[in-house]
């Protein structure tokens, strides 16, 4: 009688805890069906789709049973690279959180979703339960902002390849003006206007001169540069021609590379608008 009583019981409590779990897995599947996210239930061994709730249909535009007893992959929601991702996340974390994938609707749309899946166990079956929330219109401005500063970078670093050009190296400098210096040390890539200031007004920021007081030889040399100017307008006539002329009339002037780079200076400030306009090839 007492064994009796005992097997009455052990029978009361599975039914009891067969009817709670039953009705526990009622509650989830009502919340599953009525979650404002897509979701996906799938067999984890095969990863076919086992149950999907309206909002998964909505959002990629399949009935229910277009995709139930497929896989992802099958019905071209990720290709295969994306299928194997989401595949070694499963097998090595049994479950994931907050991962971006990309993704296709029925109707060919390419969308990028965080997606997160758990693994639960139902009558003895493993299975992976996940949710997506749709951050296509995110990720496209992202892609935008991104190409945006591809291509200002590109025009920078387009734009410093000019400079380089114009500018005299570091080396003629030194051996122009062996007692000077160059400083140039900006924090980043910059891009902008150079502003041109007068000497004059160099002066008043800086309180003196910055450059030196021209020597002889550079007042003996200055006022033939107009006529040099008009010269080189001329067929077959080069800076080394007049170069030439220069020196024989003054044997102590300055040497050719010196000539034509103070020509070169010279040139600069009496026109120092200088427009520069490049167009990118993409």
């Amino acid at each position: 009688m007492k064994n009796f009583i005992s097997d009455t019981s052990s029978v009361h409590n599975l039914k009891t805890t067969t009817k709670l779990f039953k009705e526990s897995l009622d509650d989830f599947f009502k919340l599953f069906d009525s979650s404002p996210s897509a979701m996906a239930i799938t067999d984890i061994r095969r990863l076919k789709f086992v149950k999907v709730n309206e909002k998964f249909v909505e959002f990629f535009g399949y009935k229910k049973e277009e995709v139930i007893g497929r896989t992802a992959i099958d019905i071209s929601i990720h290709d295969k690279t994306e299928f194997n991702r989401i595949l070694n996340f499963l097998k090595e974390n049994q479950g994931f959180q907050i991962q971006i994938f990309k993704g296709r609707t029925k109707d060919g749309r390419v969308v990028y979703l965080i997606a997160s899946s758990e693994v639960m166990e139902i009558n003895g079956k493993k299975y992976s339960v996940s949710s997506f929330l749709d951050i296509t219109k995110i990720k496209e401005q992202q892609i935008i902002i991104e190409r945006q500063n591809k291509d200002i970078f590109d025009s920078i670093n387009y734009a410093r390849l000019i400079q380089k050009a114009i500018f005299p190296s570091k080396k003629h400098l030194e051996d122009v003006f062996p007692n000077s210096f160059v400083l140039a040390k900006p924090k980043h890539i910059v891009s902008g206007d150079f502003h041109q200031r007068s000497d004059q007004e160099l002066d008043q920021l800086f309180g003196e001169s910055l450059l030196p007081e021209p020597s002889d030889r550079y007042k003996t040399l200055e006022p033939f540069f107009p006529t040099m100017e008009k010269e080189l307008k001329k067929r077959g006539i080069t800076r080394h021609i007049l170069w030439e002329r220069y020196i024989a009339l003054h044997p102590d002037g300055f040497k050719a590379s010196q000539f034509k780079y103070h020509y070169q200076q010279w040139l600069r400030l009496s026109k120092p608008v200088m427009h520069i306009e490049h167009i990118q090839i993409t």
